[in-house]
């Protein structure tokens, strides 16, 4: 049984590297009320067990979890994670080259599985 969170379009992707934390955003930069995003985050401070901490605008679909799949295109991300019925989030962006790259490299860091499509 998965849950799925419905797709979204984005127009805006960022990534960050704070020390031993990383994360990647996916979602508008002017946030409306309830407007959909996607966070991906890991830190590398303590052990996690390779859980990552996901976060939506849907409060069901956020907290700590070990990602079972993820697949990243050009403009596309899907993601497959929970630890009973799994969850699954796809995100369709688009973003500059240069956000683009450094949004992979984040997540190649933070989901060592990472596939690319």
């Amino acid at each position: 049984m998965a849950m799925n969170f419905p797709e979204f379009q984005c127009t805006h992707v960022s990534a960050s590297e704070e020390g031993n934390y990383l994360q990647v955003f996916f979602g508008e930069i002017e946030e409306e009320g309830d407007a959909a995003y996607l966070l991906v985050q890991r830190q590398f401070e303590f052990p996690d067990h390779g859980e990552c901490y996901v976060e939506t605008n849907d409060p069901d679909f956020c907290g700590h979890y070990l990602i079972h799949r993820a697949q990243l295109t050009r403009n596309r991300f899907r993601i497959s994670y929970g630890n009973g019925p799994r969850k699954h989030v796809t995100v369709s962006f688009k973003a500059t080259d240069r956000d683009f790259a450094e949004a992979e490299r984040i997540l190649r860091v933070i989901i060592p599985e990472l596939e690319w499509l």
